[in-house]
């Protein structure tokens, strides 16, 4: 376990593992706490202490968010924070509960939509992300001297994984450039085939068939045998 250690002004020093003698300090006034999670004490007799150049590694993620902390030989601080994700949900509850007291309370007033105006060009669930994480940042600079920042960022192609020799302009000419919309490139990569009953028919009369399932445009749907009623088997044979 690790005591973390400020100095006189506020400013993080080097934690201690010395447990009897953050008890000593605590005990004769030397020190006063400042939070019991992390356990962070302040030092109240000494304005400087020994400081090593920290590195704080972040690994921002859509749900948590991972902070570590190393020093020369060893990690001194390590955290993983989850954050909201009922943001949008807490919001359409509250203009919910809004609509309905308005109605109670002003029923003749006129409804007024822009007299607010937001500054904000984030989302608000981007917005609450944001804050949570700069606020385990904020944390982790009072309790630790760092001296370096590191944030891991992944960024993604998708559609590169899938195809590895997209590149330039194959972005935009995929599989179904030159189609005026997903139906066509459907109608023509199935042969204008039902995938139930595999007739050519070009009537509307493929909603009969929607009980089988979708059809994704990326994964055609395989032929799937419907067993006769049992007594006309031996009809069939």
């Amino acid at each position: 376990m690790l005591v973390y250690v400020q100095d006189k002004g506020g400013k993080p020093l080097m934690p201690t593992a010395r447990l009897g003698k953050v008890r000593h300090w605590l005990h004769e006034g030397q020190a006063e706490l400042v939070r019991h999670e992390p356990f962070t004490i302040r030092l109240l007799v000494v304005d400087c202490g020994y400081i090593q150049p920290l590195t704080c590694g972040v690994d921002v993620g859509t749900m948590r968010v991972g902070v570590s902390v190393v020093g020369e030989h060893a990690e001194v601080f390590s955290a993983e924070v989850g954050l909201r994700t009922a943001i949008c949900d807490l919001l359409s509850q509250r203009a919910m509960f809004r609509r309905s007291r308005r109605g109670q309370k002003t029923p003749y007033r006129e409804p007024r939509f822009l007299h607010r105006i937001h500054t904000d060009e984030l989302a608000p669930s981007i917005r609450a992300k944001v804050d949570e994480t700069l606020k385990v940042l904020d944390l982790v600079s009072t309790i630790l001297p760092i001296a370096q920042w590191v944030l891991e960022l992944g960024n993604f192609d998708p559609h590169k994984l899938k195809h590895p020799e997209v590149s330039s302009t194959d972005y935009q000419q995929g599989e179904q450039y030159g189609f005026a919309n997903a139906r066509e490139y459907v109608l023509w990569r199935d042969q204008h085939r039902c995938q139930a009953c595999k007739s050519q028919a070009r009537d509307p009369h493929l909603k009969v068939h929607a009980p089988f399932g979708s059809n994704p445009i990326t994964k055609p749907r395989k032929e799937k045998r419907i067993p006769p009623p049992f007594e006309n088997r031996g009809l069939l044979r």
